[in-house]
């Protein structure tokens, strides 16, 4: 294949025209009509037309994408224009959990995340006031069976709720992770010493728009337009 760019040869009396490669923007003087050819590189033997960046004075946007944006600015360099996950109620948080129970990919907003924590938190406390008011009555009462009967039925029930949940907060906790741009194995970092915090401060953070390259488009996880 032929070079595509430089001067074509004058034809039926037109002035020759000239392909500029991507990103040249080199000016000679013009002397008369035309100019003989300088030297290589510097120069093509004629005035270049002005670049589109000439022309209207057009400057690329020297905004990082992937930093915070102010409400002010671009707005195609804003998280909302990049699909950031909308804030949600307690509800609609605890559906969403359970939708995407096995959704890996994509991201989860600081108000999925947390909501589904505080319900955690409030329901473990809640089985530990009956765990043990369970436990007392089979201390007054040693040799009642059905109490003996309460108190294993609470342990089996609790072990299999722990096992249930147990991927979909992982789940959840990778996305949130992703939703800050963090890698889902970030999560092993509560394993060193520290770790525990350095998770937490990543799980507390605000969302960040590099995390869209953790979306994947043919697994997107469920978001409030899917809630019917």
């Amino acid at each position: 294949m032929s070079n595509p760019y430089g001067w074509s040869p004058p034809a039926d009396g037109q002035p020759a025209v000239y392909f500029a490669p991507p990103g040249e923007n080199t000016w000679t003087p013009v002397v008369g009509a035309y100019q003989a050819a300088p030297e290589p590189p510097n120069g093509n033997g004629y005035a270049q037309y002005p670049s589109f960046m000439d022309q209207y004075a057009y400057e690329p946007p020297r905004i990082d994408p992937f930093a915070h944006t102010p409400r002010d600015s671009d707005p195609f360099l804003s998280l909302s224009a990049r699909g950031a996950r909308e804030k949600v109620t307690m509800t609609e948080a605890l559906i969403l959990w359970l939708r995407n129970w096995n959704n890996f990919t994509g991201r989860a907003s600081r108000s999925e995340y947390w909501w589904i924590r505080v319900v955690q938190l409030v329901g473990q406390a809640l089985w530990w006031f009956l765990f043990l008011g369970v436990m007392q009555a089979g201390e007054l009462s040693s040799t009642d069976g059905v109490v003996g009967l309460a108190v294993v039925a609470v342990l089996l029930v609790s072990g299999v709720a722990a096992l249930v949940l147990t991927i979909p907060t992982l789940s959840l906790t990778v996305r949130r992770l992703h939703d800050a741009d963090h890698t889902g194995w970030y999560y092993l970092i509560q394993f060193v010493p520290f770790g525990s915090w350095m998770l937490f401060h990543a799980l507390r953070q605000d969302s960040d728009p590099a995390g869209f390259r953790f979306d994947d488009s043919s697994n997107r996880p469920h978001g409030v337009e899917d809630i019917d």
